[in-house]
């Protein structure tokens, strides 16, 4: 039987200024024909969710929906993009995603690919974390305005995901705003001697194969703020605007920013310089830096020199 969740882990949603922006003035650029996806990348305090960074996976959407490559290249990204994440301290928190104008909330596609993704996260979380995954969405309105909104999904439709009780994300309607499970019967896994099938689904009390994504959401505040990591870098894994080694030497020539400290806490530029240089073994007291929001020690003022040397 399902039923809706009320309430859950997080009541608000903290979203860094500068990252959302950039997500969503990317999107008006290409006038959503193409769909977009990100990781969240951020904090977990007791009721509240933060983002301090999103990052971009190689993808390859269409405009109806976001589509993250798979190849081992891909793949690859996006463990540097893990691993520079955690030496940071930040944990991934959840999932952003866009989509065009449309009835359904969330579709089908959108739940499947967002509770697989929070059921992946759990080893980096922990499972007293886990509930704290947070789903952010960005469309635009018949009057041209972008939209944000901020869901969590409720414990029973996690569960539901664990189980094998939904049809894989390939097989769900992309804009549909119905969930859609394998039939009755289907055999979900088996243990031993011990053969587990999927029950009915009842909605309402009546019998479906095909749950409205709705009975799964619960809607999170959400409330912007300015962290300490920069969005000003290009950001990976787009089409237009793609990142340059002239846009490193860039920001740390920026006079905006006097301290260097904070010329480099980017989280997008420090992920493309770890493509060139190992940060944490060459360079071990950078990302240090930034993550305590310090100058350098006399012994790491060289610091500047050798990325300007690097980036020339």
């Amino acid at each position: 039987i399902i039923k809706r969740q009320e309430e859950g882990r997080t009541k608000v949603a903290v979203v860094d200024n500068e990252a959302a922006f950039e997500f969503q003035s990317y999107l008006s650029k290409i006038q959503f024909q193409q769909q977009r996806c990100g990781v969240l990348y951020g904090t977990i305090e007791k009721e509240e969710t933060s983002v301090l960074a999103i990052y971009e996976p190689p993808q390859e959407g269409t405009d109806k929906v976001y589509s993250v490559q798979t190849n081992p290249g891909a793949q690859e990204l996006s463990r540097r993009a893990a691993s520079l994440s955690r030496q940071l301290g930040l944990l991934p928190v959840g999932v952003i995603f866009s989509h065009k104008t449309r009835n359904a909330v969330l579709s089908g596609y959108d739940i499947v690919s967002a509770a697989k993704l929070q059921v992946e996260f759990l080893d980096e979380v922990g499972e007293s974390d886990t509930d704290a995954f947070i789903i952010l969405t960005v469309s635009p309105s018949e009057d041209g305005s972008i939209h944000f909104n901020s869901y969590q999904l409720s414990n029973q439709c996690i569960e539901m995901y664990r189980r094998g009780v939904f049809a894989p994300a390939e097989m769900q309607r992309r804009n549909s705003g119905k969930v859609k499970t394998h039939p009755e019967g289907w055999v979900l896994y088996q243990d031993k001697d011990r053969t587990f099938r999927h029950d009915k689904v009842l909605v309402e009390n009546a019998e479906t194969d095909s749950i409205p994504t709705e009975f799964f959401l619960i809607n999170v505040a959400i409330k912007s703020h300015k962290s300490w990591l920069r969005t000003k870098f290009p950001v990976e894994n787009r089409e237009i605007a793609p990142q340059l080694i002239e846009d490193v030497a860039k920001n740390l020539n920026s006079s905006e920013e006097p301290r260097f400290v904070r010329r480099i806490s980017d989280f997008h530029m420090l992920n493309f310089l770890s493509g060139f240089v190992d940060l944490s073994g060459e360079l071990p007291g950078l990302i240090d830096i930034v993550r305590e929001q310090r100058d350098p020690t006399p012994q790491e003022s060289g610091y500047q020199i050798i990325l300007e040397a690097l980036v020339s």
